[in-house]
């Protein structure tokens, strides 16, 4: 390649680095409806449903824990740090669902839409 080559090259990609990107347009968000909060059947009990909590086995009766019936539906709310696997809308999910710190579990629920209700 010739030095006049190289020239050439240098100064097409100077003008391709200093020319402006084009920006897209912004784009606004609005919500069709009021969000929908998420629920689990089942599951363990937590303490929005405002049993006491009484330290480390206030989650068990004798022993054993404490979980809701099938028909039972609660909000999703204090399960945090999820792991979801899936595709579409059938998930898995693996959440932990006791306090922060104070002898936490894992608990595990499929969803079949997309993470709108899940079943213990």
């Amino acid at each position: 390649m010739t030095r006049a080559g190289c020239v050439a090259i240098t100064l097409g990609l100077s003008a391709a680095l200093i020319t402006p990107a084009v920006l897209p347009a912004q784009v606004q968000w609005t919500a069709a409806n009021s969000p929908i909060q998420t629920t689990l059947a089942g599951g363990p009990w937590t303490l929005s449903q405002g049993l006491p909590f009484t330290g480390p086995v206030g989650y068990c009766s004798n022993g054993v824990p404490i979980v809701n019936p099938p028909t039972t539906v609660t909000t999703f709310q204090p399960f945090y740090f999820p792991f979801i696997i899936g595709r579409g809308l059938n998930l898995q999910g693996y959440f932990d669902y006791r306090p922060r710190n104070i002898n936490e579990a894992v608990v595990a629920a499929n969803s079949t839409d997309g993470g709108l209700t899940w079943h213990f």
